[in-house]
């Protein structure tokens, strides 16, 4: 059985993006998703409106991450990001 990390990922129609992660745990990044939705809120008014849940891919797969797990730990309530990223694997 191959291992799989998990992703926070953001959906804009057909687009889908790697918000957050990896997390070794479902749980771990379902809980994520709360601030996946706040962090991106401060990047794009208009992302009250994209789809936000979880991913997983085989470990040996690595996607282009907005925000990895070391990243969000710096990150204050009141940052204002200032760039607006798609990733893609």
């Amino acid at each position: 059985m191959a291992i799989e990390l998990f992703y926070c990922t953001v959906r804009d129609g057909n687009r889908t993006g790697f918000m957050l992660g990896p997390f070794n745990k479902l749980e771990e990044a379902k809980d994520s998703v709360p601030l996946a939705r706040k962090l991106a809120r401060k990047v794009n008014a208009w992302s009250d409106f994209y789809g936000f849940g979880v991913s997983s891919l085989p470990a040996d797969v690595e996607p282009r991450v907005v925000f990895d797990i070391d990243s969000v730990a710096s990150i204050k309530p009141d940052t204002v990001l200032s760039y607006h990223h798609h990733a893609h694997v």
